[in-house]
């Protein structure tokens, strides 16, 4: 399922805001910005158990107070319209964690049948939590290794609290996840339970061993106190027994847990996909209130530590409705490997057995795109050990090209769905398809394309910024139709600092093939950049090129032989739809937006190919098989690309053709869509008529599962 991304951002006032409360901002999809709006300080309450008020109740009076500015909510209405699903991340500044206390998770939209947003898996919840570092990848290999950790001191009555069986904890996290399988019938997921006792140092010797998840079921405590700056924060602490004490409770800071998570993720000696990714934190059915506050406040130092998510608990959760949760949670997460959307399902499970406490869990996260494992792509034409093998192959003979469209970009910069709905409100574009950039550019082409086209590549330089996690200026913006694409890519620093982003990494994985050539039908800079930080390469040993659009005058010469030839060391980028560098100014002017412009390049390539293509870069075409990433089949790049460029080459080297591997999306889509029945007729018509063999599934799941198995041959 597709999602469009929300994040409601919660700020810290500006001192000349003459407001006793916050400022409220939204932003859809990376690039529609709604805001700044203000939210009373007074109606952010928290949840009064004691009182006469209904959850429901409650979380509606939550979701007015959120949302009382018009411009704020007006975003919020447009975001439900555009997008039925989206990915909602609550943004709290930092310096506002009191807010953390506050059970968002009932948030409610008044006057909408649908029960709360952490509820519904169209609406994947989560309080999102950014860092610049991010230490460790998405883990594809099975199974998922669990560590359970069960801390229980010997004298917690002493605490008045009950001891806790490890056994039974254990026993019952087994029943719960006991038929979770992999593909092949194996077990997808191992728990392993920590020998007593359950000391600070015993779960960081666990950890070296290479867990992904700790699982950490005992009692803590809270309170409030100053810092050596004279702030108050709240301190919280875990009750874990010291051995050297006869086990009695010793209360670990959670700083002290925060620093030892954050010495094992940056520990060089794990592979990244062996490291911590998620921390599970229950407590016990006996816990007083203050163990659960103690984990709220303990979660956002452990994501900050570098954790990818923490799921806690914010009140006290019956034994009952703890384990169906922590059983539909891994087991929705397997599946799909999405955290906050297997955190929703897990909350839904709860409240579809009318169980209590559907709101405890808490998930605290650094993820844009909510992907904490992957999930294999399905293969259905061809045996997959066949399709990879023979991948394999013409990857290491360097006969494979790449073709990057413009889904690859998910979770990077706007999606073209969201820049056209943009473009269209700000031209007055007024027709029902204003998510079709194609369209939308086709209606300005008569007024000032120009000038579009600067507006499309402003929201792209935004993108840019927001992707390594930086926000420009408005200094920066002004600055940005004086600026090319690449000038505003290199003022980022995108080639390193997209390294600590899940999201662009596939760029890297990409360059890590070390393959001559690649194609891409964006304008963005991003493969060239990854391939000129790759550490095998020189950045100047890395070119990029664009078709020659200029008709050739009779009689001219067709395109000349690019020298040196691509190869490994001296890889190419081809930028079938123009790139924006002061380099070749004239790739600029033809970058294609509206459908007339992309049909006139759909007709040279089928026709001119050798006046506008160097003559050896169709010859590797010729030879390779073309693997396609980010893709949906009614793109017109993907027609420009398959009909324009490779079906004439196809046609003229039938007996040579290779294997065609291929990646493709069904599309953002929407509720009530077959996505069985679609792929089974894509992937029937493009075997048939272009012999393309089809990967469904995401651009990162196929690139990491690529590498996976170029490490294993």
């Amino acid at each position: 399922m597709f999602y469009a991304d929300l994040e409601i951002r919660i700020v810290a006032r500006d001192v000349q805001e003459k407001t006793d409360g916050y400022r409220i901002e939204l932003t859809l999809d990376q690039g529609q910005e709604f805001g700044p709006g203000f939210a009373k300080k007074a109606d952010l309450t928290v949840f009064d158990s004691t009182g006469t008020e209904t959850k429901q109740a409650y979380g509606e009076r939550l979701f007015k107070a959120l949302f009382a500015d018009p411009t704020v909510k007006s975003g919020w209405d447009r975001a439900r319209g555009q997008s039925p699903q989206r990915r909602i991340r609550l943004r709290i500044d930092p310096e506002l964690s009191e807010l953390h206390s506050i059970e968002w998770e009932l948030l409610r939209e008044p006057g909408v049948e649908s029960p709360q947003l952490s509820l519904q898996a169209a609406t994947p919840f989560s309080r999102y939590l950014p860092q610049d570092w991010q230490p460790g990848t998405a883990v594809l290999d099975r199974p998922i290794k669990v560590l359970v950790a069960v801390a229980n001191p010997s004298d917690l009555a002493a605490w008045g609290l009950q001891a806790v069986d490890a056994k039974t904890e254990y026993a019952s996290l087994l029943a719960a996840t006991a038929d979770i399988k992999d593909e092949d019938g194996a077990a997808a997921i191992r728990f392993d339970l920590l020998p007593h006792p359950c000391t600070l140092d015993a779960i960081r010797d666990a950890l070296k061993q290479g867990y992904h998840v700790l699982h950490f079921i005992g009692h803590g405590t809270s309170r409030n106190e100053q810092d050596g700056t004279g702030t108050e924060r709240l301190r919280t602490t875990l009750l874990l027994p010291n051995a050297a004490k006869s086990d009695k409770v010793e209360q670990v800071p959670d700083t002290a847990i925060a620093e030892m998570i954050s010495h094992q993720l940056g520990d060089a000696a794990v592979k990244s996909d062996e490291r911590l990714r998620l921390v599970f934190l229950e407590s016990c059915e006996t816990a007083k209130r203050d163990a659960n506050d103690a984990y709220r406040g303990l979660a956002p130092q452990l994501v900050k530590a570098g954790v990818a998510a923490v799921v806690a608990m914010q009140d006290l959760v019956e034994v009952k409705t703890a384990r169906p949760f922590a059983g539909t949670f891994y087991r929705q997460l397997l599946r799909h490997g999405q955290v906050d959307v297997a955190c929703n399902e897990a909350r839904d499970a709860v409240r579809t057995q009318k169980l209590r406490g559907d709101d405890v869990p808490v998930l605290f996260m650094r993820l844009r795109s909510g992907e904490l494992l992957r999930v294999r792509g399905r293969i259905t034409q061809i045996d997959r050990t066949a399709f990879w093998k023979r991948l394999s192959v013409n990857i290491n003979t360097e006969q494979c090209v790449p073709f990057l469209g413009p889904r690859i970009n998910s979770g990077i910069v706007p999606r073209p769905e969201a820049i056209a709905r943009w473009l269209a409100a700000g031209n007055g574009y007024a027709l029902a398809d204003a998510d079709k950039l194609a369209r939308v550019a086709q209606f300005e082409a008569y007024k000032d394309p120009s000038a579009f086209r600067a507006m499309y590549m402003k929201r792209l330089k935004e993108g840019v910024y927001r992707s390594v996690g930086r926000t420009p200026t408005a200094a920066e913006i002004k600055q940005f139709d004086k600026q090319t694409l690449r000038a505003v890519t290199d003022a980022v620093g995108w080639g390193e600092a997209s390294k600590k982003v899940e999201e662009c990494r596939i760029y890297h994985a990409l360059a890590d093939l070390q393959l001559p050539l690649y194609v891409t039908t964006n304008v963005d800079d991003f493969m060239h950049e990854a391939l000129a930080h790759h550490p095998s390469l020189k950045p100047e040993d890395v070119r990029r090129i664009g078709p020659r659009w200029q008709k050739a005058t009779e009689g001219a010469p067709p395109h000349s032989v690019l020298q040196p030839e691509p190869s490994t060391t001296t890889p190419y980028v081809l930028h079938l739809n123009g790139f924006d560098d002061e380099s070749d100014r004239s790739q600029f002017d033809h970058v294609a937006l509206s459908e007339d412009d992309l049909l006139a390049k759909y007709v040279r390539l089928a026709r001119d190919q050798v006046e506008i293509i160097p003559s050896n870069i169709v010859t590797k075409l010729a030879e390779s098989s073309w693997l396609f990433l980010g893709y949906d089949i009614d793109d017109w790049e993907f027609r420009v690309v398959v009909q324009g460029l490779l079906q004439p080459i196809a046609q003229a080297r039938a007996t040579t053709k290779l294997h065609i591997g291929v990646q493709l999306e069904v599309g953002p889509g929407g509720t009530g869509i077959d996505e069985q029945a679609v792929q089974r007729y894509l992937q029937g018509y493009l075997e048939q008529r272009f012999r393309i063999t089809v990967y469904w599934g995401s651009p990162a799941q196929f690139v990491a599962e690529l590498n996976r198995r170029l490490l294993e041959d």
